[in-house]
Parts: C-alpha cells; sequence; structure tokens
C-alpha cells in the first residue's frame, strides 16, 4: 500500500448487504430473507437502497443470494448493481468476503485500489441521503484504510429505548459510545488470489506492510453478533484483541488493552493503536450524530416502531 488515502481519491461505492435470513420474521408469509420484509407497502431494502441512489455514492452493488431476485422488486437505478453470492448466509463475514471478491471483478486493479467502499445493511430503513452523504464526507478525511463509525450512547438509546447496545466510554469526547453497523474499507487493503477450495476466500487482506491479515472475518462475524448481546463483549474482547496479542508476543499491550477497560479510559487513538498492533492495518473512527443509524429491524418491536413513526423526507 502506499498509504496515499486523501479524499480526492476515494471513489465512493456502496455494498448493500441484503441476503441475511428473515430470522424471527420467518413466518410471515413463508419470507425468507430480511430485506423482502414489507415496510410501509415497500420491501425493507428498498427504503434504504433509495437513499442510497439518491446520496452522493457512484455505484451501488446489492448483495443477494441468488434466489432472493431482489432486482424484480427493489427500486431500478442507474447505479444498481446486484451481485449473487451463495453458502453460509448466517456469516456477514463470509458475505462481505464474496461480495468484495466479485466487486473486484468490475473494475481493474488500479481502479479498484482508489474505491472506498462503505459497507451498509439492508434493514435500517430511516437513514436519508444526507446522513449518508455527511458521514462519506467524516469518512474520506480520515487518513485510515478502515473506517468505523461510532454513535453517542445516549443518543441511540434515547430514540430506541427497548434496544441493547454496547457501551464503550471514550475519554477523548467524553462520553460513552456505541458502535454502528456501518463500515468503510480502501480498496488499497485488498488483493485478489486463487481460490483452493469451495470455503476458501477469492480475495485477501493486506496489512500496512503488504502482508496478508488473517482473522478479520472472525472479528466481523463476533462484533456483528455482539452489538446487541452484553454477554458477547469479553468474547469479542479475547477473540480479536488480546489472544492475538498474546500469540503476536505483544503481552504488553494485551495487559494494556484490559487495563484500560478496566480502568474505563479507553479512546478511539487508543482502539486504533491496538487495532493496529493485532492487524497491521490503519482505523479510522467517526461519530454520527444520527440515530437512524442504529435503527436496525430486528424483532417485531422494531418494526412497529417503523410503522408507528412512518418514514417519510424528513425520515423517522
Amino acid at each position: 500500500m502506499n498509504g496515499e488515502t486523501s479524499a480526492s481519491r476515494r471513489r465512493t461505492v456502496a455494498l448493500l448487504l441484503a441476503r441475511g435470513p428473515a430470522g424471527r420474521f420467518a413466518g410471515a408469509d413463508g419470507l425468507r430473507y430480511k430485506a423482502l420484509l414489507p415496510v410501509n407497502g415497500r420491501p425493507l431494502a428498498d427504503h434504504i437502497l433509495a437513499s442510497l441512489q439518491d446520496s452522493v455514492v457512484e455505484r451501488i452493488f446489492v448483495v443477494q443470494s441468488p434466489d432472493e431476485r431482489l432486482q424484480n422488486v427493489l427500486t431500478a437505478h442507474p447505479k444498481n448493481t446486484f451481485i449473487d453470492v451463495e453458502g453460509h448466509p448466517d456469516s456477514l463475514a463470509w458475505s462481505v468476503a464474496k461480495s468484495l471478491e466479485k466487486l473486484a471483478g468490475f473494475y481493474d486493479a488500479e481502479t479498484f485500489s482508489r474505491l472506498f467502499i462503505m459497507m451498509v445493511p439492508c434493514d435500517i430503513p430511516g437513514v436519508l441521503p444526507r446522513d449518508f452523504d455527511k458521514l462519506i464526507y467524516e469518512a474520506i478525511s480520515k487518513d485510515a484504510a478502515i473506517v468505523l463509525v461510532m454513535a453517542p450512547y445516549d443518543l441511540v438509546k434515547e430514540a430506541f429505548p427497548h434496544k441493547t447496545f454496547q457501551k464503550l466510554y471514550h475519554t477523548d469526547v467524553r462520553q460513552a459510545m456505541a458502535s454502528q453497523s456501518i463500515v468503510f474499507a480502501s480498496g488499497e487493503l485488498l488483493r485478489l488470489k486463487s481460490v483452493r477450495g469451495p470455503d476458501d476466500f477469492g480475495l485477501e487482506v493486506l496489512d500496512s506492510f503488504g502482508r496478508p491479515v488473517i482473522g478479520l472475518d472472525k472479528m466481523i462475524d463476533v462484533l456483528h453478533k455482539g452489538r446487541h448481546a452484553f454477554w458477547l463483549w469479553p468474547n469479542f474482547i479475547y477473540q480479536v484483541f488480546v489472544s492475538r496479542m498474546i500469540a503476536k508476543g505483544k503481552g504488553g499491550d494485551a495487559f494494556r488493552l484490559l487495563a484500560d477497560l478496566v480502568m474505563g479510559r479507553i479512546t478511539a487513538n487508543r482502539i486504533g493503536k491496538y487495532l493496529f498492533a493485532v492487524f497491521g492495518v490503519k482505523f479510522g473512527v467517526v461519530t454520527t450524530h444520527t440515530p437512524s443509524f442504529s435503527g436496525d429491524i430486528d424483532t417485531y418491536e422494531d418494526l412497529e416502531l417503523v410503522t408507528t413513526f412512518p418514514i417519510g423526507k424528513d425520515g423517522w
């Protein structure tokens, strides 16, 4: 990687992840995919797709299972490109890796390296185009290869009191924060490789020194499953940070991380340093004050909230 990550060279595309199973909504008229859940007369995924279409992203790659056929029911637009991904529908990491592998096939290597890829879940229908535009502007201004999104804990808890959010206190902003499900990644990180078996990824992530990064897939799945579950948070800290630091001979870093968590002195800068120690990739963090990014539809209570406060040009 050449380290050049300025906003002037970042062309933002969206990866709309829409192949997740219906989960607890599966009993609704044989529904198989959450993206097709009816919300205010339209498929759930269509609300977020419309906002992406009106945002500054130059192209939207809609990730679906082959039998989903979302192109037949979602709003058509020149920005739309549909990607079929098979296998492991419950693994977010699998969906991301396989869709990025196919996305790379739409560009030459130089163009792909200049992309800034925004990964978006399909179940946050209240997010507006201007919300995306502001978030993208903030993210591309960061000197980082991967940008994570956080929101003030009190803000999202007030908007969605029935939801559980992981709370992480950041002393540099002097408030508790909650992680969001939007992630940005630079195409500089990604390189196509030969596939050795049906469960192998055709894409690998490179660190700042051009070496393959191992373990990001587990980090993605553990973080995704633990976002609304307090009991999974210790497992995330151990698997993603502590065990890997110790394996790399960085026991001191692991001890400092645990001490920071216990003492409540963790900061965005320290998180970035710990992530770099584990993965060798430069991470950045942006803060959003738009609660709609936390309004994912996971339960019937979430769905009732959406239908009580209809989605419109001013959000919900």
